[in-house]
C-alpha cells in the first residue's frame, strides 16, 4: 500500500466500484493500477490511451488526465505526449478540459468521459508511481441534491454534511459483525438517517425536539416519494437519556447508534476557555446520562456508538476537547474506543494525516473559519 495526502493505492477483492456511491469521502476509484517508475508513466499511459482509442473504431474520444502526490505537476507533459501518440496512431481524441496545468473537473469527466472516453489516473509518492483507469467518479448533483434540495432545512442549527454522514457510518460497520439497523437519537434534519436507507440498512430516529422528528419525517417522506423502495424505518420524539421508551418493533430494534451529537452554542466568534468550559459542562452531563442508559440491560443489543462530539477553537487557536473527559463516563458505563491508531501509523504519516487523529483513538474534523469542530468518537462494547 502506498498512501499520500489525497490518493492510497491497495490491494483489494473488493470491486470499489459496485458501492463507492456511499463512502462519503473518496472522490475517485481507479482499478487495476500498474506499478512503474516516473519515467515509465508516459509509456504505460499511452498504453491504456490507444487501448481505448482503437475500441473506439475511429471516433472522436473524450479523454482527460488526473495526477495526485508526487505526479501533481505531471499534468501538462502527460497530455502533451498523450496527444502527440493519439495524432501519430491515426487516432481521434478532444480533451475535456482547457487548462492542462490543472485536473479535469470531475464533473465533466462522470459525464462526458468515463462512458465513451479514458480518464487516466497517475499517483505517485516516494515509493514508487502507478497508473491506472479511473472507473467511477463521485456524484457531485446527486449529494447536492440532498443536501441543499430536501424540503426542510435549517441554517441557524447546522446541517450535517451528507459525505460525512456516510463516514460515520461506514466508520460503525465493521464493530456490528452483521446487519445493521441503526438508530440516530439526534436525528435533526434527517441527514443521517437518509444516507442509512440508501445504503440499503433499517433506521430508527428520534429527536427529543418534536420540531426536529417532524423535519427527519419530511425528509425521509421526500427521500421515497418517488416510489423507490427503501428499508423499513420509523421516527418519533424521544428523550436519548430515556431512550427505552423507544417502541419496540421485532425488525426495527436497533443494534448500533449513529448520530451527530447535540454540538451546543454555535459561536460565532472564538470562544474564551471560560465559556467553552461551560457549554462542554452541560454536554458531558448529558452524553453521561446517555451512556448510562446504554450500560443497562434494555439496552444490550447496542453493540456500537459512533458519534460527533464537539471540540472548540480558543481564542488563541488551541483546542479544547470534551472527549477526554467523556471517555470516563464510556468506560465506566461498558464502552471503549474501537480505533487502533498505533496499528495504522505507518500509513497515516505517509499520508500526511497523523494529526487529524488523536491519542485516544477519535477524528477530528473541522473546516477553516469554524470556531466549533467536530471530534468524531467510535465505540464498541468492551469485551
Amino acid at each position: 500500500m502506498i498512501a499520500t495526502t489525497d490518493a492510497v493505492v491497495m490491494n483489494t477483492k473488493v470491486h470499489l466500484p459496485a458501492f463507492a456511491d456511499h463512502l462519503g469521502g473518496i472522490q475517485k476509484v481507479a482499478t487495476s493500477m500498474q506499478p512503474c517508475s516516473r519515467e515509465e508513466v508516459l509509456s504505460v499511459a499511452s498504453s491504456l490511451l490507444l487501448g481505448v482509442s482503437r475500441a473506439r473504431f475511429g471516433k472522436k474520444m473524450p479523454y482527460s488526465v488526473s495526477c495526485y502526490g508526487e505526479a501533481d505537476g505531471m499534468q501538462s507533459e502527460l497530455l502533451r505526449h498523450l496527444k502527440r501518440i493519439l495524432v501519430n496512431s491515426g487516432g481521434h481524441g478532444r480533451f475535456v478540459h482547457k487548462d492542462m496545468t490543472k485536473n479535469a473537473p470531475n464533473v465533466q469527466v462522470r459525464n462526458q468521459v468515463l462512458e465513451s472516453g479514458i480518464d487516466i489516473l497517475v499517483i505517485g509518492s516516494n515509493e514508487g508511481y502507478y497508473v491506472g483507469r479511473t472507473a467511477w467518479i463521485q456524484d457531485v448533483d446527486s449529494y447536492a441534491r440532498r443536501d441543499m434540495m430536501k424540503p426542510r432545512r435549517d441554517m441557524h442549527t447546522g446541517m450535517l454534511p451528507p459525505k460525512l454522514a456516510q463516514t460515520l457510518i461506514n466508520l460503525t460497520l465493521p464493530e456490528i459483525g452483521t446487519q445493521p439497523i441503526v438508530w440516530d437519537p439526534f436525528c435533526g434534519l434527517g441527514v443521517i438517517p437518509m444516507e442509512v436507507l440508501l445504503m440499503g440498512f433499517p433506521v430508527v430516529a428520534s429527536d427529543i425536539n418534536p420540531q426536529m422528528q417532524d423535519n427527519t419525517q419530511v425528509n425521509l417522506d421526500w427521500l421515497t416519494k418517488d416510489g423507490e423502495r427503501v428499508p423499513p424505518y420509523s421516527v418519533h420524539t424521544i428523550d436519548v437519556r430515556h431512550w427505552d421508551a423507544l417502541p419496540a418493533a421485532k425488525d426495527l430494534l436497533p443494534n448500533c447508534i449513529v448520530t451527530e451529537g447535540t454540538l451546543g452554542h454555535n459561536f460565532l466568534q472564538r470562544p474564551t476557555k471560560e465559556d467553552a468550559l461551560r457549554e462542554q459542562q452541560e454536554l458531558l452531563a448529558l452524553y453521561d446520562d446517555m451512556f448510562f442508559g446504554l450500560s443497562q440491560p434494555a439496552a444490550a443489543n447496542i453493540r456500537a456508538v459512533t458519534m460527533t462530539v464537539p471540540f472548540h477553537i480558543l481564542e488563541d487557536g488551541t483546542y479544547l476537547r470534551l472527549v477526554p473527559d467523556m471517555l470516563s463516563s464510556c468506560y465506566s458505563y461498558g464502552f471503549e474506543p474501537a480505533l487502533d491508531i498505533a496499528s495504522h501509523e505507518e500509513v497515516l504519516r505517509k499520508a500526511g494525516l497523523l494529526e487529524t487523529f488523536t491519542e485516544e483513538g477519535t477524528i477530528l474534523y473541522t473546516r477553516k473559519q469554524q470556531n466549533v469542530g467536530r471530534e468524531i468518537l467510535i465505540l464498541r462494547r468492551a469485551a
